[in-house]
């Protein structure tokens, strides 16, 4: 026997003959037209599911291929209590770009998410649309997603911010942070164009700020993005005219010439940038470079960091000059005899730095090139030492570090090189 609607308590029991496959055209009115009846436990359907962001039929959703289809009614009543889904969109996109398990999927999401909420103010249904936040934040998560076009995709929305920005959007015009965050991926790129591009995006932003527009004005991040995406190119010389351009632009005494160059300041990231090329070229004239970039670091006050001494001393190491070596390990020994607090340094602001074990074995590679075995064997006891003395294990000396050993006998004169690097050969192996 068919049951007979008779009060709105047993509209669920029609909800749930619907959800069984027996509704017909009339229920399904009736389901609409009373949508924001409360369910058992107290709550709105319509509100709930709203924030849920459900769009099937019973909520007004009405499928065409041209539109989302949210209706006219919903839409009004979003806008009219003034709500501003932006904030929220960021807060979304910020949280995927912070993901631990950010990948190329998480950037993908970001940028649907990105394109929906655009849909939806499209459509009508915001009086908002995403803005320059929400786009940075999706292309910082494609700089950070480890995929190998990053950079492209990262220039593709770029792309997009300026033609959205040329057809009167001022909410996407593209700042500071948009360039960088482009740059950052273009400097994880592996394309061989990457430094080509990056001197493109530095060139468009000075001429920008030139122009009197300082929303894009280049900063110092904007020069450390380039110099590294230089470094990782090989494109030292460029490299080096850039940080001349830099300490040009620190060493003028106005903040803002008149053509728009503003005033930029070298930081220990630049320095460590530079020294980093120093330190993989192992040609001649590096390690002087090496050094006279530490020294003019010292000069100008930048705090060097553990990055700074590492590639210091590998560069140093690297160097062509018979005094490589006790170069070398002079700066070790600075670092040893460091003061273990940063009060007891002359500038406040000096970081306490001892010796990593890259740093040791730097120095012992300096050695094993000059077949001092002795010597590199002391550097390797003095690491064994403090990993014990000072509770660090990670000053333990591995399997790059004896290896460097073993290098060392192979071109050492002495008669029991060879005994030493099979007994070390034995040790290794036990380990």
């Amino acid at each position: 026997m068919t049951p007979q609607l008779r009060t709105s308590s047993t509209s669920r029991k029609n909800k749930s003959i619907d959800r069984a496959g027996n509704n017909n055209n009339n229920n399904n009115n009736n389901n609409n037209n009373n949508r924001n009846d409360k369910s058992p436990n107290g709550k709105k359907k319509s509100r709930r599911n709203f924030k849920n962001g459900r769009t099937n039929g019973s909520y007004g959703h009405k499928k065409n291929n041209n539109s989302i289809g949210l209706s006219k009614s919903i839409r009004q009543r979003s806008i009219s209590k003034g709500r501003n889904p932006i904030i929220s969109l960021n807060m979304n996109l910020d949280s995927l770009a912070k993901s631990s398990a950010q990948s190329a999927g998480a950037a993908r999401r970001a940028e649907q998410l990105l394109f929906r909420v655009e849909k939806l103010y499209a459509d009508g249904y915001y009086a908002q649309p995403p803005d320059v936040v929400s786009y940075n934040v999706v292309i910082n998560c494609w700089s950070k997603s480890g995929d190998k076009k990053c950079a492209q995709h990262a220039e593709r929305l770029l792309q997009r911010m300026e033609e959205l920005y040329g057809n009167g959007n001022e909410a996407v015009k593209p700042n500071t942070i948009t360039y960088n965050s482009v740059l950052s991926a273009w400097a994880r790129s592996p394309s061989k164009d990457a430094s080509l591009r990056a001197l493109e995006l530095l060139h468009l932003m000075q001429a920008s700020s030139s122009s009197g527009d300082r929303d894009a004005a280049p900063n110092v991040r904007t020069y450390n993005l380039v110099i590294d995406v230089l470094v990782r190119c090989r494109d030292v010389a460029r490299a080096e005219g850039l940080f001349r351009d830099m300490i040009g632009r620190s060493d003028d005494d106005n903040d803002d010439d008149a053509a728009g160059a503003e005033r930029v300041t070298p930081n220990e990231y630049t320095y460590n940038a530079l020294l980093k090329a120093y330190a993989r070229d192992k040609t001649g004239g590096s390690a002087r470079k090496a050094k006279e970039l530490y020294d003019d670091m010292k000069r100008r006050d930048v705090v060097p960091d553990a990055y700074t001494y590492t590639n210091l001393v590998t560069a140093v190491a690297n160097g062509d000059s018979p005094g490589a070596a006790f170069d070398a390990v002079t700066i070790l020994q600075r670092l040893l005899r460091a003061p273990s607090s940063p009060a007891n340094t002359t500038t406040k602001r000096a970081k306490v730095v001892t010796p990593n074990k890259y740093i040791f074995t730097a120095v012992i590679n300096a050695f094993a090139r000059r077949g001092d075995a002795a010597a590199a064997r002391d550097i390797v006891s003095l690491m064994e030492r403090r990993s014990v003395t000072h509770a660090d294990p990670s000053l333990r000396p591995d399997c790059v570090c004896y290896t460097a050993l073993l290098n060392a006998y192979a071109r050492s004169p002495d008669k029991d090189g060879g005994e030493r690097a099979e007994a070390l050969l034995r040790l290794m192996s036990e380990e």
